[in-house]
């Protein structure tokens, strides 16, 4: 849709606009931003928990639409446990970070139209040291149950999400 796309690049915009004014963020633990590729998703993450095996664990959870025929969006749903795996090329700027964890993805709009989805979410990541933005690129390839009768809940096997589920994502982290 246009229109979504437009308040996307505005938003991100906006974000990196506001970077000017804005200190750096050492001592984070939420972000919000908007995630783009095939599907637009508005992104809440919280990576107050601590190391987990030692590495950094967070928590983020997406809520957007997908188009799922010609011209019909369907709500949809992802909640994902990662962890920060790797991080590399730091230096003033910001750094490079290898973030993998594991992701569920609901949606739908009737018991008869619905999904549930799992599989991995592998993420690169950079993080600006003197403002709060992060900008990342992801991959969260999901297969599940699908059921798309309109009469009655027919579940089938799909992996409709494993090749367009790469995006863009801009978040402000505070």
């Amino acid at each position: 849709n246009r229109r979504t796309m437009t308040r996307l690049y505005a938003l991100v915009m906006v974000l990196l606009i506001s970077t000017a004014t804005l200190s750096a963020q050492q001592t984070t633990k939420w972000a919000v931003g908007v995630r783009g590729g095939c599907d637009f998703e508005l992104i809440g993450r919280y990576t107050g928990l601590g190391e987990v095996a030692g590495k950094p664990m967070y928590l983020e959870g997406r809520f957007g639409t997908i188009l799922v025929y010609a011209s019909e969006f369907t709500p949809e749903g992802t909640a994902i446990a990662a962890w920060e795996c790797a991080k590399f090329g730091e230096s003033s700027v910001g750094d490079f970070s290898f973030d993998a964890g594991v992701a569920v993805n609901a949606g739908g709009w009737s018991p008869t139209d619905c999904w549930i989805l799992a599989g991995p979410m592998v993420r690169l990541n950079y993080t600006f040291s003197q403002a709060p933005i992060s900008l990342g690129f992801d991959w969260t390839p999901c297969a599940g149950i699908q059921s798309t009768s309109t009469e009655k809940f027919s579940p089938h096997f799909t992996w409709s999400k494993l090749l367009y589920s790469f995006a863009l994502s801009c978040t402000y982290n505070f």
